[in-house]
């Protein structure tokens, strides 16, 4: 999710983005460096339901960087409680990502004053490498790639996701797609 969402990032503006790991048990080291931060830096949440700290921390210190959040599950309470203590503080350019376009309409459904198209995505990671073909020995007794969809088939739940990963095993490989 994040490699796929560091990848587009460095395409789209060709710069190298520097990652710094933060402990949310330490809110004084979090805080100090909010404080350092420049009005062109973004700050990429991935401390689960509690993007709100940057948030907060960005209103009282008065900042300008853009934040990107991201919400995991659908009926969560903590996701909730996110986007309800963020809500009134999202600025141009804060983007929230979703990994389906089910979750995405959920949460635009209970706030769609601060979820919009314009700040919000689907970030759904893809293989990027295909697997190589071995030619030699065959080290599985069964040579096929099973590949499985469980739950509703919808664009909403990604299922063209896995018709291209499917698309893309069956090229190099024997693969079957149980639905």
């Amino acid at each position: 999710y994040y490699a796929e969402l560091a990848r587009y990032l460095k395409h789209e503006t060709g710069r190298i983005f520097r990652c710094q790991h933060e402990e949310l048990s330490d809110l004084n080291a979090i805080e100090k460096k909010i404080k350092c931060l420049c009005d062109e830096d973004i700050v990429l949440s991935n401390i689960g339901p509690f993007a709100w700290v940057y948030f907060y921390f960005r209103e009282k210190h008065n900042k300008k960087f853009k934040i990107i959040r991201d919400v995991h599950t659908s009926y969560w309470i903590g996701y909730f409680l996110q986007e309800f203590l963020v809500s009134p503080f999202i600025r141009r350019g804060d983007i929230v990502l979703f990994p389906s376009e089910y979750n995405r309409q959920l949460y635009r459904h209970f706030f769609p004053a601060s979820i919009t198209d314009e700040n919000s995505m689907v970030c759904h990671p893809l293989p990027v490498a295909k697997p190589k073909r071995d030619h030699g020995k065959v080290h599985r007794k069964n040579k096929d790639i099973k590949l499985g969809w469980l739950g509703r088939i919808s664009r909403e739940k990604n299922f063209g996701v896995a018709l291209e990963i499917f698309k893309m095993l069956s090229s190099v490989s024997a693969c079957r797609l149980y639905l």
